[in-house]
């Protein structure tokens, strides 16, 4: 019986990023930080399962952050994702 191949997903701001890729490039795909150390650990931890490792960090002085607006006073409620751009 085959394992079941694990998505890690690494999600978060510039630190996250790590100045990775934005194509499939496999030696940058990654980045250089904290992403790239530790799917190195876990892909050695666990390579029979052979997990796959994403990394969608978001520098570049973007932000995505989820908004939930309680009230907009006559426009009522509403909610949804933001991104902002400084």
């Amino acid at each position: 019986m085959n394992p079941v191949r694990q998505t890690i997903l690494f999600q978060g701001d510039s630190i996250t990023d790590g100045n990775r890729s934005r194509n499939e490039d496999p030696y940058h795909i990654l980045g250089n930080g904290y992403a790239f150390i530790i799917a190195g650990k876990l892909g050695f931890e666990l390579a029979g399962n052979r997990p796959h490792f994403i990394n969608r960090g978001v520098g570049g002085n973007r932000a995505v952050r989820a908004v939930y607006i309680e009230s907009l006073g006559d426009r009522g409620k509403m909610g949804g994702v933001a991104r902002t751009d400084r």
